[in-house]
Parts: C-alpha cells; sequence; structure tokens
C-alpha cells in the first residue's frame, strides 16, 4: 500500500501540471479520473464518510474533480493549449 502511496504522489501532480501546461491533457485526464475513482472508493469504503463529510472531509470534491477530468478527457485540451500548437490531438 505505501508504494501505491508513493506513486500516487509523484504521478498525481504530475497529471496536474499536465493538465495547467495542456500538454498530454487527454491522458492525464484520464489517469487523474482513475485516481479519483479510488480516492472516492476509500472514502466511502474505508472511512466510512459521506457526501458531506464532518469537519470538511466528505467526497464532495472529489465527485467535482471526477467530473471535470472526464470533461477534459471527452472534450480534449482546447485552442489555447501546448497541444493545439504542436497540432497533436489524443482523440
Amino acid at each position: 500500500m505505501l508504494t501505491i502511496m508513493k506513486l500516487l504522489s509523484i504521478v498525481e501532480p504530475l497529471g496536474g501540471l499536465a493538465l495547467i501546461v495542456g500538454l498530454f491533457s487527454q491522458p492525464a485526464a484520464l489517469g487523474l479520473a482513475m485516481i479519483m475513482v479510488g480516492a472516492i472508493y476509500m472514502k466511502i469504503t474505508t472511512f466510512k464518510t459521506g457526501f458531506i463529510g464532518q469537519k470538511g472531509a466528505g467526497w464532495e470534491l472529489d465527485l467535482v474533480v471526477l467530473a471535470s477530468s472526464v470533461l477534459l478527457f471527452l472534450a480534449g485540451a482546447g485552442r489555447y493549449s501546448l497541444e493545439s500548437l504542436t497540432g497533436k490531438e489524443y482523440h
């Protein structure tokens, strides 16, 4: 479990950086969506938190990040990204 956490601590910020820059946005969005599915699953099953948890520990923000990642995966990076400058689209 610890090695997975170490891997996620590297992969998740790199995926976020890729989305901000607009390079490899669709693979990064897919990866972040899978991470958020795992985070929601852990919060529901292991931590037993509700949608809006007490002390701000619910999984509502994770659901928003999941929805935005799915949207970015389906729609692509857009006009103002490095992908559009290089002409590489991942459709």
